[in-house]
């Protein structure tokens, strides 16, 4: 069962978010992600070689 971006899964009977496609899934991905974290995985060579 489907309510707006949302479905409902019946085993776990609890509603998880629908994800069209993968650009979706890793936008949802980098939301959960802190700005620290994603800021050190983008820059994460420059900050070796700063090391």
């Amino acid at each position: 069962m489907r309510v707006g971006n949302y479905f409902y899964h019946q085993s776990d009977k609890q509603y998880y978010p629908f994800v069209k496609s993968d650009d979706e899934r890793n936008k949802a991905d980098q939301k959960d992600k802190s700005d620290e974290l994603s800021f050190l995985t983008e820059h994460f060579d420059a900050l070796k070689s700063l090391v």
